[in-house]
């Protein structure tokens, strides 16, 4: 019993096989055990393990080979030789000229001197059996090979496309029907759903099509398909890992160049004219602020809105409205004066002759709504900002940096519109 009031604290006692003699052994806490060490190459084994676990796996969700090189959707259609695909022109290439825009500048920014303007031909290609992947709406024909045409990305060589380079694709679910091709890369921002999806929408006019495979992450993406008569149930939603093989794909070309819209497209768009209330909740008037953005605001925006305040405009926030109460601001102003951004999309529902100034950061200037502007009969300036301007041809492409103007110059720019 003494031994037993006295042995150590964390200890256990052993019965000893030579008697009755007490052993003190200590406790040891269950994170001090350690395992023995694994064997001479058992990391390498591990790890080519897991590369061959992960392999199972992804062939298990992914087991369709990627397509293994591009074609044009006419070139393909013409060489099957078969009435169940078919190709169909609409519109020639077109060519026009652009409007040397105004500036209270000396020398025209080198951004504005290209005043010939052109886009490719559009067109509707239906693939028998075809399939489209992803959420960007990569368009595969039957014998494995990516209509390059149809599936454009912007920045990609000639000839390439990512969905090239790639791993396996998942599996296919069909789909009973004509499915229409409406996605586009980059449609998730305004202007490309605006002026390369919705389009799309407008060549698919005169095809018979059951569904429309479209990626829709954003309210206004939903607003502008009912606006344009598409309801909700008629949407295949796309997303990253979609691999669909309809009936028959319907896919109409990309409606333009990228920034370059076409005046098919443009009269398309305009038919939201006739389908909204025009009343605006703004005046005629009106400065579009890029205040509720994260990028390519106007640090000195008070500044800018007292100037232009005084000149008897009004600030319009299109982050909060409506994609009908965007097209009534646009349709119903004289006046426009804003920031270069996507929120000049709806420069598309003006009416001839209004007046626009666009406002650049010296180091991002684009020309997409100039060129816009003169498709659709705008009188159109710009002002560069506050800042060092970077030499003629060079382009520093700083597409996110805030741009600060100068009062005065914003004054003088907007009384010369307002004088004509």
């Amino acid at each position: 019993m003494l031994d037993r009031l006295n042995r150590p604290a964390g200890g256990i006692d052993l019965a000893s096989i030579s008697g009755n003699r007490m052993i003190h052994a200590p406790l040891v806490p269950f994170r001090d055990f350690r395992l023995s060490e694994p064997p001479m190459g058992w990391s390498k084994t591990r790890r080519r393990l897991n590369v061959f676990t992960r392999r199972v796996v992804r062939n298990l969700l992914f087991p369709v080979a990627p397509p293994h090189s591009s074609t044009s959707a006419q070139s393909w259609v013409e060489a099957q030789h078969a009435d169940r695909h078919t190709y169909c022109e609409i519109d020639e290439s077109q060519r026009w000229r652009r409007r040397v825009p105004r500036c209270i500048d000396d020398d025209l920014h080198w951004r504005f001197h290209e005043l010939e303007a052109s886009t490719g031909p559009t067109f509707v290609a239906s693939i028998r059996a075809g399939r489209i992947f992803g959420k960007y709406g990569v368009v595969i024909t039957p014998d494995n090979l990516v209509a390059l045409d149809l599936c454009h990305e912007y920045g990609s060589p000639p000839g390439e496309h990512s969905v090239l380079h790639q791993g396996n694709l998942p599996r296919v679910e069909s789909f009973s029907g004509r499915l229409g091709l409406l996605a586009t890369k980059g449609s998730q921002g305004f202007f490309h759903w605006v002026f390369d999806e919705m389009p799309r929408l407008g060549l698919l006019a005169g095809e018979d099509v059951d569904r429309y495979y479209v990626h829709v992450e954003h309210e206004f993406q939903r607003q502008y398909l009912r606006l344009f008569g598409v309801a909700d149930e008629q949407i295949f939603s796309a997303s990253r890992f979609t691999h669909v093989r309809p009936t028959t794909v319907v896919a109409p070309s990309l409606p333009g160049s990228s920034g370059v819209v076409t005046d098919r497209s443009r009269r398309f768009l305009r038919r939201a004219l006739d389908r909204v209330e025009t009343a605006s909740p703004i005046g005629k008037r009106v400065y579009v602020s890029r205040g509720d953005v994260a990028h390519r605001r106007v640090s000195n925006e008070p500044a800018v809105i007292g100037v232009l305040k005084r000149l008897g405009f009004q600030e319009a926030r299109l982050a909060g409205l409506a994609v009908a109460e965007q097209i009534a601001v646009f349709a119903n102003a004289e006046v426009i004066v804003a920031p270069h951004g996507a929120g000049l999309s709806n420069l598309v529902y003006a009416a001839p002759r209004t007046r626009v100034l666009e406002m650049f950061s010296p180091n991002y200037v684009h020309p997409c709504y100039w060129s816009l502007s003169c498709l659709c009969e705008l009188d159109y300036a710009y002002l560069l900002g506050v800042g060092p301007r970077p030499a003629p041809g060079v382009d520093p492409h700083r597409h996110r940096e805030h741009l600060t103007i100068d009062t005065d110059q914003l004054r003088l720019a907007v009384k010369s519109l307002l004088d004509d």
